[in-house]
Order: structure tokens, then sequence, then C-alpha cells
């Protein structure tokens, strides 16, 4: 099978081939003090594996982790992609105020998504949950930080700015991460 698994520290993904996608995620974790990922594993032997490498060299940091960039997300997304993931969003209380606001990460299991949720005044990630599809029904969704920021002021009046940082500072600089 070939993976693709994500740091969440800095974004960055690994292209790899293992029989058992999980089983590497687990073996990649112990050794990293980041936060890792499955963010999608598909049918591929070693030959595929470094065809997707070839194909992505642009994008190579070192060995098999590559910076996010939007070619590599959407082969990994797929053609027809109605993914959740990358999404910026603003759920609600029953009264219609905000409730949370944060950034869906990656899809963890079929139905679940880790989402960060952003601390209000400094507008940083600040805890990470597991949420259900169901429960983010009536989420509005934004494809960036300046779109969500633009839905904030809109929706109470007040400034949007400085609530959250971009998506590059969320992430943190590309160009640092573990193997």
């Amino acid at each position: 099978m070939i993976y693709f698994i994500k740091n969440i520290a800095n974004g960055q993904i690994k292209i790899g081939f293992a029989e058992n996608p999980n089983t590497r995620l687990a073996n990649l974790q112990t050794g990293s003090t980041d936060k890792l990922v499955l963010i999608k594993s598909i049918e591929g032997d070693l030959a595929v594996e470094a065809q997707l490498h070839r194909q992505f060299a642009v994008h190579r940091l070192h060995g098999e982790w590559f910076t996010p960039a939007d070619d590599l997300i959407q082969f990994i997304r797929g053609k027809d992609d109605k993914s959740l993931e990358g999404k910026f969003f603003h759920s609600f209380h029953p009264d219609g105020e905000i409730l949370w606001q944060g950034y869906v990460i990656a899809e963890q299991a079929d139905g679940y998504y880790l989402v960060h949720l952003f601390e209000w005044m400094l507008g940083e990630p600040s805890v990470q949950k597991v949420v259900h599809l169901g429960e983010m029904a009536d989420w509005e969704l934004y494809d960036s930080a300046e779109e969500m920021n633009d839905a904030y002021e809109r929706r109470t009046g007040r400034s949007g700015k400085g609530i959250l940082k971009t998506l590059a500072e969320v992430r943190g600089k590309k160009d640092t991460g573990s193997n």
C-alpha cells in the first residue's frame, strides 16, 4: 500500500510504501515528537511509490518528505474530492453565537475528522479533537483563514483581523520538521 502521512506541526507529507500503513504510522510516531496522521492510503507497490516520488520531486524536502503543495494535495484528494480536509470553519451555539473556530486537518476514519480548534484571543491552535461528520452538519466552512475572518466580521460586526493567523503561520515554516 502507498501511504500519505502528514506531520501536523509543519504540514509536511511523507509518501511511502508499507504492507500496513497504520503500523508504519505507529512506528514513525515513535520516532517523532510531532503528531503524525495517516491521511490516505492507496493500492500500490514500490514501483508506484518511486513513480510518485519522481512526480512530486520538485516538492521533496528530504527523503520521503514533501511540502504540501497544491498539486500533491489535489492528487491525494482525487479528482472529484469533496473533502473537508484543509477547510476552516465556525460552529455555533443554539442561539447562533459562534462556538468554535478552527481548521479541519484530516479524516481519521470513515466519517471522523481531526480538527484544530483555535484559541480565540491569540488565534492559534490550542486543542485537537476528533469530530464525527454528523456534528459538522451546521458548520460554516471556508477555504481560507481570511474568508473565515471576513465571515466572522459580517456575522458579529466585530473585526476578525488578528483573530486567526494565516494557514502558513499555523502550519509553521515548511522547511522545518522531522524525518
